[in-house]
């Protein structure tokens, strides 16, 4: 959530001073303000502090002055973050609400009055129809993470480690929201995501699985197209496992072309978008490792998000060590507008 910080706010939010501020218990300056000013515009408090969304998409250059490389100490050899996966649910059209409040529902027509359509003689009456709604349900679940940073880690005053912190703890959100948004189960309080929402499409290889070809492929663009499901973000998204074999698998006996060609961002004419978060673990009968492809119009995913990210932090359970627990939240829900928009094969062997 943006609160409309300027540039110079921008630059000198810290995550390390306000988690050294929250766990010594003296709340003010620039850190709490911006959380407060966050609460306000979101209309509940926060665990600890909001982070603004203005601070989490802040982009400090080492090297170039004027973005921050001077504020980065010589002495310091950097960071190595983690290997992420993509994430992919936003470059494919997904859309995004942002700064909900309470539970959100929305109508939803499921029967038109298209059928009930006649063309009138002279003096004919015009027959009756009512249209059919449901709703898409959407209410905050609370993601959360904990990152145990040192006390050495807390006393540096480089923009580099806290923004380091910053990123990791958002980033890692990102994916698992992208997760979940794929394939999450809908079992406790975990969203429901494409995969297991009732009423998609479904493509099936084989009793145990089977390889993709070329038919398979098609099909579910077909499967989308043949229900008015083709809108405005049409594409597949898939894992490096299903990319490596569209690349290595003949399209046909004689032509020599494979089902893609390694072209980015292109399959069946369409966009693809690959990442891991995609399951790679599925099985079915005998066959076990098999990978999972969507085919869908993207607009039709809904991630719904409450407020800004929300940090507290736990000086106790580590204080022997001298360790602070920084204690991350996001309240965000996924759904599916059309299920019919969006058709998968679930059984893809890649091992």
């Amino acid at each position: 959530m943006d609160i409309g910080l300027s540039k110079k706010e921008i630059k000198n939010w810290s995550m390390v001073r306000a988690v050294n501020a929250l766990a010594s218990g003296k709340t003010q300056g620039l850190e709490f303000e911006a959380s407060a000013a966050v609460a306000d515009k979101q209309g509940s408090p926060a665990r600890g502090f909001y982070v603004p969304g203005e601070v989490i998409t802040r982009d400090l250059t080492v090297g170039v002055p004027a973005d921050g490389g001077d504020l980065v100490g010589t002495d310091k050899t950097g960071f190595i973050d983690t290997l992420m996966e993509n994430t992919v649910t936003a470059q494919m059209g997904a859309t995004s609400l942002t700064d909900l409040t309470g539970d959100v529902s929305i109508p939803r027509m499921t029967a038109g009055v298209g059928n009930n359509l006649i063309w009138l003689g002279e003096g004919g009456d015009a027959p009756e129809s009512t249209p059919q709604f449901d709703s898409v349900n959407l209410s905050p679940k609370s993601l959360a993470v904990y990152v145990d940073v040192s006390r050495k880690m807390t006393l540096q005053s480089s923009l580099a480690i806290d923004q380091m912190i910053t990123n990791n703890i958002a980033r890692s959100f990102a994916i698992e929201i992208d997760r979940v948004a794929i394939a999450g189960t809908g079992v406790g309080n975990q969203p429901t995501g494409i995969l297991n929402t009732t009423g998609i499409n479904l493509a099936a290889i084989g009793t145990d699985g089977g390889d993709i070809d070329w038919l398979k492929s098609v099909e579910l663009e077909s499967l989308v197209a043949g229900l008015n499901g083709i809108g405005q973000a049409p594409g597949y998204v898939s894992n490096f496992k299903v990319a490596g074999k569209l690349k290595t698998t003949s399209k046909d006996a004689g032509s020599g072309q494979f089902l893609w060609n390694g072209e980015a961002g292109n399959f069946n004419g369409y966009q693809l978008g690959l990442s891991n978060i995609v399951p790679s673990d599925g099985t079915k009968g005998t066959g076990t490792a098999l990978s999972s492809i969507v085919f869908g119009s993207w607009e039709n995913l809904l991630i719904g998000s409450w407020g800004a990210l929300d940090i507290n932090v736990d000086r106790y359970s580590l204080s022997i060590a001298g360790t602070v627990r920084i204690v991350a939240y996001h309240d965000i829900d996924i759904a599916v507008k059309q299920p019919q928009a969006f058709a998968a094969i679930k059984d893809i062997t890649t091992s």
